[in-house]
């Protein structure tokens, strides 16, 4: 299974087919066997178990290599390490291992260049993650102090929330310009006439219905003087007024003169 997991990432429907295991089984099982995997700082004893391990996998014979010198066979050869395979010899996560890896390269590296030899760089590996933040995670892991957690924090976890809110509003403002264009094309002119359980507004907006949004809506962006228009119309002056209107994000503006004019008073 890790194997094939190396070879084919998290295809589980290609997996199955090899293994003879249903795809929900193959996931299953990868997943259960790595929650005893361990976490944390390196004892020395995994250090040496990822170096044996790296040495057993690429079929190095001269036990004495180092990182360094393992990096240079690597390239040489034109081979990677099986980073998923060494994860479950050792007992830790396949990220886990190869940023401890990357460490150890590079103090490897300054080690040789104090010798006045030249640095080996790692072979290339490709992981569909997000190499920048998941090292910040796992630095903050590792350490004891509460720099790196604070960084962690700060430049990752709070920017994933903004990010999420901000995508929260985009995809409510779709929705609403989606129920707007509904409520147009029907011809309606007052709500009695609109079937509201046909009405297109996407996924929902938190479980609300059609008719219960449009009262919202109009509340927030319809004009007094559009009061008394066909509701169709009404429908065609708040979607105006809503796409003029400066995006949000939670309840702040996103509008840089509100802001300017704000901090001025």
């Amino acid at each position: 299974l890790f194997q094939l997991v190396e070879l084919h990432g998290n295809q589980w429907s290609t997996i199955q087919d090899m293994l003879g295991r249903s795809a929900v089984d193959c996931r299953w099982k990868f997943q259960d066997a790595q929650k005893s995997y361990e976490t944390g700082p390196w004892s020395s004893e995994s250090v040496k178990l990822l170096l044996k391990s790296v040495r057993q996998l690429l079929q190095i014979s001269k036990q004495e290599m180092d990182v360094r010198e393992i990096n240079e066979w690597t390239l040489w050869h034109d081979m990677k390490i099986p980073w998923t395979t060494i994860s479950h010899k050792v007992k830790r996560r396949r990220k886990d291992c190869y940023f401890k890896w990357k460490q150890m390269t590079k103090r490897s590296n300054q080690q040789a260049e104090e010798l006045g030899l030249s640095p080996i760089p790692m072979a290339a590996t490709k992981l569909k993650i997000d190499v920048r933040a998941e090292y910040f995670r796992w630095k903050a892991e590792q350490s004891r102090s509460s720099k790196w957690r604070k960084r962690y924090a700060e430049e990752c976890i709070t920017t994933q929330l903004h990010s999420n809110s901000d995508d929260r509003v985009d995809h409510q403002r779709a929705r609403d310009i989606l129920l707007l264009d509904s409520l147009i094309q029907s011809r309606a002119t007052r709500p009695s006439e609109v079937l509201w359980q046909t009405i297109v507004h996407g996924e929902g907006i938190e479980g609300k219905s059609s008719n219960v949004r449009w009262e919202e809506l109009v509340d927030e962006y319809a004009a007094d003087d559009d009061m008394d228009v066909p509701l169709w119309k009404l429908a065609k002056s708040v979607k105006s007024s809503l796409l003029k209107a400066p995006r949000k994000v939670g309840n702040e503006s996103t509008d840089i003169g509100s802001m300017k004019k704000s901090s001025g008073d």
